[in-house]
């Protein structure tokens, strides 16, 4: 065993026996010891006297030292000098970063003085001229409303006076006027450009900064875990979807598989309970005391599981199919409704979205807009992000997904439909982060989208190159983001601070 120096005890008593000297050395143990703890606790060990043991220690410290020099001292120095150099550059690029946001501040703050000045170089101009008009519609009608006064006060004072030549002269005086007598709508003479009031998008004002999100460039090494493959005969069990509940632990709906499997460690696949769901079951969530809520795809039922493995029946979904189901971003979950198993080409009645308690009460359901057209043909999963949002995978008749999003109180907001990657986008997972951005795992195309909450493509998060192959369930837990793929691998990545344990899919 190596020791050091620090380890030798001279003249000192054992504080078990208080009248014994520390004497003797457990080799094994690495620590003084007496002569009666030897006969209690050390008889199987290698010990031996502590004089022994300096004797020893002085005959090889030279050698010792040299050792550490070589091993301990020279690793410790190189990392330190890693370390050190790191810190430079971490300094060095904190500096140009600072510097070039300063410089692009700079750049915006005069871009944006030059517009507004401009703007009010053009509303000061337009006032100039739209005031000049104005200004001769006024005079010409204080000079006509002078004129018709005149008229007037000479009929009222001296009509008898008024010869026929006069009054056929008043009279056209007065017929010219009439044209200006009905009211005047002076607002075409306006042709500005109105300003209306909006919210300031500070995505696109951050994006001017140049402002590029990497992953994370941290010194330890990002983790990827390979899930174990049990088989039932031939069959690969494949993990359909996952929700977290530690760091190392999250259950799972497994591919032909009649139970929902603990992966405990990230390795191993244990069993719940005889009791658990059928092949039917496609989705699952976990609520917080521990009880499961899935859907029967066949059955047309939404049903509850709670610790004990009693099972129990919240909502029938007769005559639509349930597909998908989430937890909402405040309460309740949400169920996705199909009206045929799954997508085909004929065109499908039905389709919908249902708000339910964690007791299967209806709380809301999404089916039409106002004009009575759906939202959805086949709303296959849905997510509500934090912002309240409607996040649906929907099936397009042309073997295609998008993802549909409304409003909490059912407006359409926006669809996404993927990126030029060569094949058609095929949303198997989706997921929300804290930031309100919407993760969705293409597993036709081998990547991940980050879109924000208005449907603005961000980035690829991962893709081929980082060895992501048929990602089928993107997850957000706490700081981390689970990515299962196909033939049984998980990727478990840093994805930033803070994040939110909230919604899983």
């Amino acid at each position: 065993m190596a020791w050091s120096c620090d380890m030798v005890v001279a003249d000192k008593m054992c504080d078990e026996h208080c009248d014994e000297l520390l004497d003797m050395f457990c080799r094994d143990c690495g620590k003084a010891i007496c002569e009666a703890c030897i006969k209690l606790y050390h008889l199987d060990h290698d010990w031996c006297k502590l004089s022994k043991l300096i004797s020893e220690f002085h005959g090889h410290a030279a050698e010792k030292a040299v050792l550490i020099r070589e091993n301990q001292i020279f690793g410790l120095r190189r990392n330190l000098t890693t370390i050190l150099t790191l810190k430079n550059e971490n300094a060095q690029k904190n500096f140009e970063d600072i510097s070039g946001i300063i410089k692009k501040k700079e750049r915006i703050i005069d871009a944006v003085n030059q517009i507004s000045d401009r703007l009010i170089k053009k509303c000061e101009k337009d006032y100039t001229r739209i005031d000049e008009k104005l200004r001769e519609y006024e005079n010409d009608l204080l000079r006509r409303l002078q004129d018709c006064e005149d008229i007037a006060h000479a009929y009222e004072k001296s009509s008898d006076l008024i010869s026929g030549y006069q009054f056929i002269l008043m009279e056209q005086r007065l017929k010219s006027h009439n044209s200006f007598i009905p009211p005047m709508d002076f607002s075409k003479e306006r042709d500005l450009a109105n300003f209306v009031n909006c919210s300031l998008d500070y995505d696109k004002v951050e994006q001017m900064f140049g402002k590029v999100e990497k992953k994370d460039n941290s010194i330890l090494p990002t983790k990827t875990v390979n899930v174990q493959q049990a088989r039932q005969g031939s069959d690969k069990r494949m993990l359909y979807t996952m929700f977290p509940l530690a760091d190392n632990q999250a259950w799972s709906n497994v591919q032909n598989v009649k139970q929902n499997m603990l992966i405990t460690n990230l390795m191993n696949l244990l069993e719940l309970t005889d009791a658990c769901v059928d092949a039917d079951c496609v989705s699952f969530v976990s609520l917080d005391n521990g009880d499961q809520i899935f859907v029967r795809m066949l059955d047309m039922r939404v049903c509850k599981m709670g610790a004990d493995g009693v099972l129990n029946e919240l909502r029938s979904t007769y005559p639509l199919s349930p597909t998908g189901v989430s937890r909402g971003a405040e309460s309740g979950i949400l169920v996705s409704l199909l009206d045929k198993g799954l997508p085909v080409s004929v065109p499908p009645t039905g389709g919908a979205l249902l708000h339910l308690s964690e007791d299967g009460a209806l709380l809301r359901k999404y089916d039409v807009d106002i004009e009575k057209t759906r939202f959805f043909p086949y709303p296959f999963k849905v997510v509500q992000n934090n912002n309240l949002d409607l996040c649906v995978v929907d099936y397009l008749r042309n073997d295609q997904t998008q993802l549909r999003v409304l409003t909490y109180d059912g407006e359409f907001k926006f669809e996404y439909n993927g990126r030029n990657l060569g094949k058609k986008l095929d949303i198997s997972g989706i997921c929300c982060d804290n930031r309100c951005r919407i993760i969705l795992s293409d597993c036709r195309n081998h990547v991940v989208h980050l879109v924000n909450s208005e449907g603005v493509f961000l980035r690829f998060l991962l893709s081929r190159v980082d060895g992501m192959e048929y990602p089928l369930t993107p997850v957000i837990y706490r700081n981390t983001l689970w990515v299962h793929c196909a033939f049984g691998k998980t990727k478990v990545l840093k994805y930033e601070k803070d994040v939110n344990n909230f919604q899983h899919q």
